[in-house]
Order: C-alpha cells, then sequence, then structure tokens
C-alpha cells in the first residue's frame, strides 16, 4: 500500500516525527490543557508504524488518528482511557492481538476525519479487523445531569434525536460526531475514563464495524 494517498483536497499518510508541532498545535486546538503531550506523540510515532496517520491540506494537518492493536477483552475491561492505552504512549501494542483501539481521532474538518478512517478500513482489510473502539467524552452530559440529577449517564448517552429529514443522531454533540463516522454502538459508559469537566468526567466506549466486504 502507499505511504500516502490523496483524497480530494487531503492527503493522507503515516504520521512522523517531524509532524510532532502540528500534531501538538491541532491536539492543543481540540483538547487544550487535555491533548496529548509530546512525550506521548513521540512515542506513539515510534510505535505505532501503520496504526497512525494524518490529514493534510497543504502543510497543515487537519485530522489525526492513532491507533494500537490490542485484544478486545483488554479494551472492554479497560477502566480508564489510561488503562487503554498505556497513559497515551501505547507501549502494549502487539500486532498479533485482533481488535483496534483508537487512543485518540482528533479533527478540525470531518471530511479530514473520514478519509482518514477510510484508510483506516482499508488496512483492516488486510489484516482480516473490523472492530475498532474508542473512547470519546460526552459534552453535554453535565448539563443534562443538571436537568435530570438522578439520571443515569448511561441513558443519556442511548438518547437519540429525530431530525425532520429522518435521520436518527445522538443527543450527544460528540456521539453524534462520531455516529456519522460509523461508531454507532455504545458498547460502555464509564465514570472516571478520562478529566473532562463538562461531561463530569464520564465517557462512552464505542465501537465502528468495519465492512470488510465493502472496502
Amino acid at each position: 500500500m502507499n505511504q500516502s494517498e490523496y483524497d480530494d483536497d487531503f492527503m493522507v499518510r503515516g504520521l512522523v516525527e517531524s509532524d510532532i508541532p502540528e500534531l501538538l498545535r491541532l491536539e492543543d486546538e481540540k483538547w487544550g490543557p487535555h491533548g496529548a503531550t509530546r512525550k506521548m506523540l513521540a512515542s506513539r510515532i515510534a510505535l505505532l508504524e501503520g496504526y497512525c496517520w494524518g490529514a493534510f491540506r497543504g502543510d497543515v494537518l487537519v485530522s489525526s488518528l492513532f491507533c494500537m492493536r490490542r485484544s478486545e477483552r483488554s479494551i472492554l475491561e479497560a477502566k480508564t482511557w489510561a488503562q487503554a492505552c498505556d497513559n497515551g504512549l501505547a507501549s502494549s501494542h502487539d500486532v498479533s492481538q485482533g481488535a483496534v483501539f483508537g487512543i485518540s481521532l482528533t479533527g478540525s474538518d470531518l471530511k479530514g476525519t473520514r478519509a482518514i478512517l477510510d484508510r483506516l478500513a482499508l488496512e483492516l482489510k488486510f489484516e482480516g479487523i473490523s472492530a475498532v473502539y474508542l473512547g470519546t467524552p460526552l459534552p453535554r452530559l453535565g448539563d443534562w445531569l443538571d436537568a435530570n440529577p438522578d439520571g443515569d449517564p448511561a441513558s443519556y448517552a442511548a438518547k437519540i434525536k429525530l431530525f425532520p429529514d429522518g435521520r436518527r443522531l445522538p443527543i450527544d454533540p460528540q456521539l453524534s460526531y462520531y455516529y456519522q463516522l460509523g461508531f454507532r454502538t455504545v458498547v460502555a459508559v464509564r465514570p472516571h475514563y478520562f478529566p473532562h469537566e463538562r461531561s463530569r468526567d464520564w465517557a462512552a466506549v464505542i465501537r465502528h464495524v468495519v465492512n470488510l466486504g465493502a472496502v
């Protein structure tokens, strides 16, 4: 497979050490103080060859994905994001394992992010892997809990909004964003998964099933 591929205005390619300044900029824009550190990014790039990509418009990074191979059981049993990905360092990445955990999927452009996920699907076709997991904050959960003090975060994560055009999307904006990218199943809702004030530190673990026959 080619190291880089073009999709309309984007070039999707593997990330390298010289991309760290652009990665840090994107992390800060998207996640602020909770974004990946230089140490985390350097470790991931060193360990995750073939499992980390960026979508670039010219020299500007618009989306990035870091993922690691783990067993499905270890992903589902992890109580925190840090447990799932070794504090963001990906040191337990093991290509013999049969599932993929998305350490981070960071983007300022939905189309660029889709281009990266298309690249991931193509890679996974050759590996015969279909399940990709990701942890996500629930940024409207805090407001919902203020209005529903006895509410269950898992119930909130399951709530769907019906749009006039017939679309059905999660009410939480981050879940809705990932739903449109193919992460359609909430497999767990965890307290203290990672720090996120508006989510009251709750997060959802979501799954994307790649249709290997359609890739």
